[in-house]
């Protein structure tokens, strides 16, 4: 197969998934609409799970703070501390977009600046041009 009938092949598939995560994702907001307007957090299935499970909560921290006169205060530790300082050790940074300008600087800053690279893999990257 050559490169073209490859990448026909490709962009082929990819239309066809993303039709069928469309048709997917469709279900599911069918699914949860059903089991919302049922009150139900499971769908008895003889092969598949299927639950509606709730998020981890987030506080408002505002609004936490009225514990701190219903507890007591040794409990209260246990669950929550308060605002302080800390003394951090932050490691070094290196800015590429500035750095990489003192190349001008000559060859011998340019070596260093080659040499410290790390090249990543590269990354296959195909999408439709329309």
């Amino acid at each position: 197969m050559t490169n073209d009938e490859l990448l026909d092949v490709w962009a082929n598939a990819d239309g066809v998934v993303k039709r069928w995560v469309e048709k997917r994702d469709r279900i599911e907001l069918k699914l949860r609409q059903r089991m919302e307007a049922e009150g139900a957090t499971a769908i008895a299935h003889p092969t598949l799970t299927c639950e509606l499970k709730a998020p981890t909560p987030t506080y408002d921290y505002g609004k936490l703070h009225g514990l701190a006169e219903l507890v007591p205060p040794d409990v209260l530790a246990t669950g929550y501390t308060p605002p302080h300082e800390e003394t951090v050790t932050v490691p070094e940074r290196w800015d590429a977009r500035v750095f990489k300008t003192w190349a001008k600087y000559g060859a011998g800053v340019a070596r260093v600046i080659n040499d410290a690279a790390i090249p990543g893999t590269p990354r296959l990257v195909i999408k439709s041009k329309a």
